[in-house]
């Protein structure tokens, strides 16, 4: 995604990449409707500079 628009990336370099990691059935609207919970990445693969979960996730995984 363009990660200018959401200023997580300058307007000169700014692919940003949605991951998705969890996925749960939408308790408001139902049906087949989906919430997915996403993690950014820069274009690499690595954890964005803002994405804080990723942080916590490798904390939790060590216990």
């Amino acid at each position: 995604f363009d990660g200018s628009s959401t200023n997580q990336a300058p307007g000169s370099n700014s692919d940003c990449v949605l991951r998705p990691v969890f996925v749960t059935p939408d308790p408001l609207r139902g049906g087949d409707n989906l919430l997915v919970l996403c993690e950014v990445e820069l274009t690499d693969f690595t954890p964005h500079p803002t994405n804080t979960r990723a942080a916590a996730r490798t904390v939790a995984e060590k216990y």
